[in-house]
């Protein structure tokens, strides 16, 4: 198992955050674009899937650190496994900026 963690900070208290983070989830799913799963499945043909948690930290009394984690089911052993990791590193902070950008827009 091969963990890839990525974190962002948004200019909400922890509980707006997690609150936002509902939010754009839903948001999300609605959007037809969406594969539900996006970015934790780093691809298609290889079937790698893995599972994922997020993890919101108080910085400040109006900062939160929002932490994605996605568990691969992966050794390092396994041939293409760096790439495979890399993608769903690629995947995971592509996911956060979409979350900031959301966090920013509807944040106040």
């Amino acid at each position: 198992m091969i963990v890839v963690r990525h974190s962002v900070i948004v200019d909400e208290p922890v509980r707006q955050a997690g609150f936002l983070w509902t939010g754009f989830v839903a948001h999300r799913i609605s959007d037809r674009g969406f594969t539900p799963d996006e970015w934790i499945q780093v691809d298609n043909a290889c079937g790698v899937m893995g599972e994922g948690d997020v993890a919101f930290e108080a910085v400040s009394a109006g900062r939160t650190k929002v932490t994605l984690s996605l568990k691969l089911d992966l050794q390092p052993s396994e041939p293409d496994t760096g790439r495979e990791v890399e993608a769903a590193y690629h995947r995971a902070v592509a996911h956060l900026d979409r979350f900031h950008d959301y966090a920013d827009a509807r944040g106040g």
